[in-house]
């Protein structure tokens, strides 16, 4: 049987390989006898055995013409990094890393190919980051630049740790803010189908019995908007189907557009609801990612550049612009900062004293886990805050119809009671 062992001595120095024994206690006798204290060891399956030989005999290509681009979602990408963090922390070599993700992984998957790419632009000679950023698998330029810094000091291990520990943080606040959306784009897509529903089926049949018992200038007034609309809609359904996915395209098109996002964020940020959430989440981004690129070893006006890239409020990487404008000539990033107001005093504060006491880095991530709870604090109030407010929507929108379409109801009974 074959088997794959990590093992260490007593001095802590790791051995790892596969190995052939008759089974696993005799394994374990063996590497007790000579003084190794067992990390792993596990059994290689015939599958498993075959595709590691399959990839230990990859041959060298060259990635621009024969590897492609091999994307991963962001889900695989996340659990990529953590895994591999793990395995280089724990002494591993890179390729040997990436040789037993691969065997863990099922070959019918798209993170299966992307690995068994990523090993062919190693053994090309490659490194991870240049290998990465050529494969173009989602990766941010951010993250690259993290990898790219902790190679180029030698602590790269270090450097995946930290990039793990950054995507999983940004996921868990990226999903609370999707959470907190869900109930409002919930509610309008409720109304939305009662709206088309009650336009479709049950306004005509009310329309007639309404026209023949009062004619079309006695109706009440909302009434007759409400008729007005359903008989507008259905005699131009057609365009209706074509304008609606034309003006959503619209806006995703748009919004590449730095204009028209700047118009967008300056009127988000005059909404009290939406306004603390915008501002912290900025500073949270930017406060995670400045001060992780600073501590996996990159220049701080190179960290700045890439941090700016990340941002995707357009507004804050203008005035991010200028800061970096100011540095190259020669200010300190606490003067740039205060010259541009790019954030809230409190925060910028923060960062000042970092920069005049020279840790910047760890003042960024205590910076980010203030705002971080404030964050968490002010997307649950704004939960709590939206429930009633989309309730009271819901109900005066559906009642306005329900209202109009009874009114003449009423009417017709009044009239067949006298």
């Amino acid at each position: 049987m074959l088997f794959r062992y990590i093992t260490k001595d007593k001095v802590g120095k790791r051995f790892y390989g596969k190995i052939e024994s008759d089974s696993k206690e005799e394994l374990e006798k063996r590497f007790q006898s000579a003084g190794h204290s067992i990390v792993l060891l596990e059994h290689l399956e015939s599958r498993v055995s075959a595709e590691a030989k399959h990839v230990d005999h990859v041959a060298p290509t060259t990635p621009t013409t024969t590897l492609g681009h091999q994307r991963i979602s962001r889900e695989q990408k996340s659990r990529f990094i953590q895994q591999l963090a793990i395995l280089m922390d724990s002494g591993m070599e890179l390729r040997i890393s990436l040789v037993i993700l691969l065997e863990q992984t099922s070959r019918s998957s798209r993170t299966f190919k992307f690995l068994q790419h990523l090993i062919q632009h190693i053994e090309s000679g490659d490194s991870l980051s240049d290998a990465l950023n050529s494969m173009k698998a989602r990766f941010e330029t951010y993250e690259i630049a993290m990898i790219r810094a902790g190679e180029s000091i030698g602590k790269l291990p270090q450097a995946l740790v930290r990039l793990s520990e950054l995507i999983t943080k940004s996921e868990r606040i990226r999903k609370a803010i999707i959470s907190a959306s869900f109930y409002p784009m919930t509610v309008m897509l409720v109304a939305a189908v009662i709206v088309l529903i009650l336009t479709l089926f049950v306004i005509p049949r009310f329309e007639a019995i309404f026209t023949e018992q009062f004619g079309s200038d006695e109706l009440p007034t909302l009434t007759a908007i409400i008729l007005g609309v359903s008989r507008w809609s259905l005699k131009h359904w057609k365009a209706i189907i074509l304008v609606l996915p034309g003006i959503f395209f619209s806006m995703l098109l748009l919004q590449k557009w730095a204009p028209f996002q700047i118009l967008c964020e300056r009127t988000f940020l005059k909404i009290p609801i939406l306004k603390n959430i915008i501002i912290e989440w900025n500073i949270v981004l930017f406060s995670r990612i400045f001060g992780e690129l600073l501590h996996c070893g990159a220049p701080l006006l190179k960290s700045l550049q890439l941090t700016k890239e990340s941002i995707k409020n357009a507004t804050t990487r203008q005035e991010l612009q200028y800061v970096i404008g100011d540095l190259a000539h020669g200010m300190t990033f606490s003067e740039a900062l205060q010259r541009h107001h790019v954030f809230p005093p409190m925060a910028q504060g923060l960062m000042a004293v970092g920069d005049r006491s020279g840790t910047i880095g760890e003042m960024m991530n205590r910076v980010a886990e203030t705002y971080e709870y404030q964050l968490n604090e002010d997307i649950k109030g704004m939960t709590k805050l939206l429930e009633p407010i989309m309730i009271v929507f819901l109900a005066v929108f559906v009642g306005s119809i329900v209202i109009g379409l009874f009114l003449p109801l009423v009417a017709i009974i009044k009239n067949f009671s006298g």
